[in-house]
């Protein structure tokens, strides 16, 4: 089952599904994170930029949302994609970031995505 969490929320989730794995989606992540089930997925965030941007008000969310799916459609990332769709077929896969407010998240729009593969 393809999930999501933000980064707070980790370790509690680890603790509880030892078994699942987790994509960190971010693109600086924190060095002390270093789990076996634990793997850094950068190319599924958005670039530093672009975040900036959005967090200054330049970018609206739809045009981020618009120059984030264009970046996703990139062969790595659909790569990426299908991946951990497949994966999360035979067990839960956690998508990681640092959003604490899923309205405005591009891991739900990550998540969406491989939603859609499915």
């Amino acid at each position: 089952m393809l999930l999501e969490t933000d980064f707070a929320h980790l370790k509690d989730i680890l603790c509880k599904n030892p078994e699942a794995q987790f994509y960190i989606v971010m693109q600086h992540h924190p060095k002390y994170i270093c789990f076996n089930q634990i793997q850094e997925c950068s190319n599924l965030s958005p670039p530093d930029e672009l975040l900036r941007q959005y967090k200054l008000g330049s970018v609206t969310w739809d045009g981020f949302k618009k120059k984030y799916f264009n970046q996703l459609k990139n062969p790595i990332c659909q790569e990426l994609i299908k991946i951990i769709a497949q994966e999360s077929k035979l067990h839960d896969v956690y998508l990681v970031s640092d959003c604490d407010s899923e309205d405005y998240c591009y891991r739900i729009l990550l998540k969406d995505a491989i939603d859609n593969l499915k």
